[in-house]
């Protein structure tokens, strides 16, 4: 057992000065790497999960203002050309984000039209 702990001591310190060519190993990128992966897995995961909480949170606040956006021109309220530029290009970022997530449209379509 001692002997093999010695071999592969001596491996791993070899390492660190040789280097295979063509092809180019190095064993402790790949140890650094795979450590690093097995410390951030989860932090990975919980990153990807705030960001489709923060997405639909998004999807959700355009529908809104979409909506109350539709609904005041239904109620013939005057809007500057500003505001209906902001309508068209939160409309592009809500059709962006929901096929990103693979959600259907539903009826903002309609209330986009009006």
């Amino acid at each position: 057992m001692d002997e093999w702990i010695k071999q592969l001591a001596m491996l791993l310190a070899g390492s660190i000065v040789i280097q295979i060519t063509p092809i180019k190993i190095n064993p402790w990128t790949w140890l650094f790497k795979w450590i690093g992966e097995q410390l951030n897995g989860d932090l990975k995961k919980e990153v990807i999960s705030i960001g489709k909480t923060v997405d639909q949170n998004e999807i959700d606040r355009i529908r809104y203002e979409i909506m109350d956006f539709a609904n005041s021109c239904r109620n013939h309220r005057q809007h500057t050309k500003e505001e209906y530029h902001h309508i068209v290009d939160i409309n592009t970022k809500y059709h962006r984000l929901i096929k990103k997530h693979g959600i259907e449209n539903g009826v903002l379509d309609t209330e986009y039209a009006i």
